[in-house]
């Protein structure tokens, strides 16, 4: 290396853990990654798709076969790939060359660092520089109530500081949230509440950005609904959502959903079922009038 700067790729654990490596599939995974390791820190990238060919052993017609479905893809609403055809100066009409664009969604960024070889004593660690999309940077709450903040020093001991000044709103909680005991009593509460519930319907923890979320909860639902509502809505999504709601463009429940389209049709199951709950009590309590017996309500139920 000879203390030359090097570029690196970041590739976030969301990358994985929230189901989009396994939705793209490992052909589509590692053509993404490859477009991205010459992008710069905006994500774009101008690879041919001759290059991207030789660098994965491929053909290019697969390379493009590839990128086509990269480009159709969406995740949370988001496309993670975009490309814009650009015309070659000085070249005839129809000469283009492809710029493409990774979109932060796609948990990919660039950053500088230096490393020793790799037969020397160890590895710097990398120095990491800002991102040029704030808002990917988001709190990560799980349901063993860590939280993880993306722009953590890379000094452990800085990043444990920053882990504990991060989970207090947690800690306030008991250090065990119970989510059958948990009490929604604000809006990032909800937040709380939501991604728990998520982590444990999906088993990978839901990343919160605290500032847009709360805010967005805040102002669009707390108010709306009580607090035993959004406990009955964010219950209700968990359990409704792959079978109800989910499509290709939406394949998880968010936040975002929560607070716009998603609520209000969560809230319309959760008024049907207690419609049905007081029917169903209504019709008991009428049989029990008529002199019904145990015996009879449990065939009447059951039948």
């Amino acid at each position: 290396m000879d203390g030359q700067e090097k570029i690196f790729l970041r590739l976030y654990n969301d990358f994985f853990r929230s189901g989009m490596a396994a939705e793209l599939g490992p052909q589509r995974a590692i053509t993404l990654l490859a477009i991205a390791s010459y992008m710069d820190e905006d994500g774009v990238a101008c690879p041919s798709q001759k290059t991207l060919g030789r660098d994965l052993g491929i053909s290019e017609e697969m390379v493009g076969k590839h990128i086509r479905v990269l480009l159709e893809t969406r995740w949370n609403g988001q496309p993670i790939l975009q490309r814009k055809k650009v015309q070659v100066k000085g070249a005839k009409r129809y000469q283009y060359y492809s710029v493409y664009t990774i979109s932060p969604v796609a948990q990919i960024a660039r950053f500088y660092g230096e490393v020793v070889s790799v037969d020397g004593p160890g590895q710097k660690e990398p120095f990491k520089k800002s991102m040029s999309n704030e808002e990917w940077t988001s709190n990560k709450v799980g349901l063993n109530n860590k939280t993880v903040n993306y722009n953590n020093s890379n000094n452990s001991k800085d990043s444990n500081n920053s882990n504990k000044r991060n989970n207090s709103l947690i800690a306030k909680k008991g250090k065990e949230i119970e989510t059958d005991d948990f009490q929604i009593k604000n809006s990032r509460d909800v937040c709380i509440y939501f991604a728990n519930k998520y982590e444990q319907k999906y088993e990978v923890p839901y990343s919160v950005n605290w500032k847009r979320d709360a805010s967005m909860v805040k102002t669009k639902l707390w108010g709306t609904y009580t607090p035993e509502q959004l406990r009955a809505i964010i219950d209700v999504i968990m359990e409704e959502y792959d079978t109800r709601w989910r499509t290709r463009d939406y394949l998880r429940p968010s936040i975002g959903q929560l607070c716009t389209w998603l609520g209000n049709k969560a809230m319309a199951v959760v008024q049907d079922r207690e419609k049905e709950r007081a029917d169903l009590k209504q019709r008991e309590e009428e049989a029990r009038a008529a002199g019904a017996t145990m015996e009879d309500l449990e065939r009447w139920l059951n039948g």
